[in-house]
């Protein structure tokens, strides 16, 4: 699948359903009327920069979580960051070789992933909310199952477990699997997976479609919508794929649907109840979107000529590369990962003068 899948494992690694509707393609030449307002002109922004770090998520308190990797060699440490404490290490489960934090909600409850040892060779991920392993995980070592994201008011969980057959929302006393494929193996990422949550329980994710018999997993992936019970799926362009990455508490959904004749060409979409296939930045070139706050902003990356792997803003109608939005010198801002209430954008990429990637925090002037 494009980079979609290749993407989300790399993140995560470090850091029934009805039947799907396949005449529900979008058309790739149209974006069939944009869900947003005139633009307003460019925003502005300051940087901080955070460390040597790998930041997947912001909340509205400026809370980051992610990996500090420091530059002495000392090895990485899952950690959370608050603007007035700086970096403090996230609670390593015992036995565990290391954990990848991926939110924190109001009650200051983290979600992790936790990497165990598995023979002599092996690991193995498992989720936990706090100091608690995800329900179904504890007795089938070594299946896989980790979060992709948690929301920051309710806390609740969604992500992929081995054992369901695929994708999952977690309350806290329930898990809802979504989209499951029991009996699937963790092969190509799995029959499922969920990849946000709004307040409402609205989760986004990606399914597969026209899936063999088998434990492996060669199905076609459409993005979904998963609302009460059942999940939409929102379409993709012939035999190309698409995946949802994001969902407010609008119901505003942003992904990535791949286009083409022959696929290959991942371009930003939102769905408001229709499909608006929105492009990519000017001179950019497969496109993937990270997170999206509760006024439809969305950040994510492209490839450029120059330099490469570039951050963008996607605002009221526009695409904006952030390194034209800041007069910060040095920075390249690759991968933005997510982006807050308030319009502070996280992600990493790098600064001249320092030894590998750094985390920013970009807040609007």
């Amino acid at each position: 699948m494009f980079r979609l899948l290749a993407a989300a494992m790399v993140l995560v690694a470090c850091g029934a359903a009805p039947v799907p509707n396949k005449g529900s393609a979008p058309d790739p030449g149209s974006d069939g009327g944009s869900p947003n307002p005139a633009p307003a002109g460019p925003p502005a922004f300051t940087v901080t920069d955070v460390g040597p770090a790998t930041v997947t998520f912001i909340d509205d308190r400026g809370r980051l979580a992610g990996i500090v990797c420091p530059s002495d060699g000392s090895g990485c440490v899952g950690s959370i960051y608050t603007p007035d404490s700086g970096w403090a290490p996230a609670p390593m489960p015992s036995g565990a070789e290391e954990t990848i934090p991926i939110g924190i909600d109001r009650n200051d409850t983290i979600a992790h992933n936790a990497m165990f040892p598995y023979g002599l060779r092996s690991s193995y991920l498992r989720a936990y909310v706090g100091d608690r392993p995800f329900p179904t995980a504890a007795d089938h070592a070594p299946q896989t199952t980790f979060l992709n994201a948690i929301h920051p008011i309710t806390g609740h969980t969604v992500g992929y477990d081995e054992v369901l057959g695929g994708a999952f929302l977690f309350d806290g006393k329930m898990v809802t699997p979504i989209a499951v494929q029991p009996g699937k193996s963790f092969d190509n990422g799995g029959p499922s997976q969920a990849m946000a949550v709004n307040s409402r329980d609205q989760v986004v994710g990606w399914m597969r479609v026209g899936s063999s018999p088998g434990i492996y997993n060669d199905g076609h992936a459409h993005a979904f919508l998963w609302e009460n019970g059942t999940a939409r799926d929102l379409g993709a362009h012939g035999f190309c794929e698409s995946l949802a990455v994001a969902v407010n508490d609008a119901g505003l959904v942003a992904g990535v649907i791949d286009i083409g004749d022959r696929c290959g060409e991942p371009q930003l979409f939102l769905w408001d109840g229709q499909m608006h296939v929105l492009g990519c930045a000017e001179g950019g070139i497969d496109c993937w979107a990270f997170g999206m706050n509760a006024r439809g902003d969305v950040v994510g990356n492209a490839l450029s000529s120059v330099p490469g792997e570039r951050g963008f803003l996607y605002r009221d109608g526009r695409f904006y590369w952030l390194d034209e939005l800041t007069d910060a010198k040095g920075w390249t801002f690759e991968y933005p990962q997510a982006i807050n209430d308030a319009g502070r954008i996280t992600g990493f990429g790098h600064v001249s003068g320092a030894q590998g990637g750094h985390s920013f925090v970009l807040t609007p002037r």
